[in-house]
């Protein structure tokens, strides 16, 4: 089994600095192979259509629309 690293980031209410947040991310040098997991924890200003559009585009996946914010631990729990 190939090894990865998986890196969880929790959005909200994070529009304007969310794709510089992932350019940054795929420009780091790791040691292994590694996947980025974006999730919007109930953003309330467009977050959401952000996190599918990088989702789309391969980023990431969109999780929990609509739901309330409730922090980092809840958000890793729900994976």
């Amino acid at each position: 089994m190939p090894q990865l690293i998986t890196v969880v980031m929790p959005v909200f209410n994070e529009r304007d600095t969310l794709r510089a947040a992932v350019e940054r991310f795929r420009k780091t040098q790791l040691p292994l192979p590694a996947e980025l997991v974006v999730v919007d924890d109930g953003s309330t200003d467009g977050s959401l259509d952000t996190v599918a559009d990088l989702g789309r585009a391969g980023a990431g996946s969109a999780d929990s629309p609509g739901r309330r914010n409730r922090g980092k631990r809840a958000v890793v729990r729900a994976l």
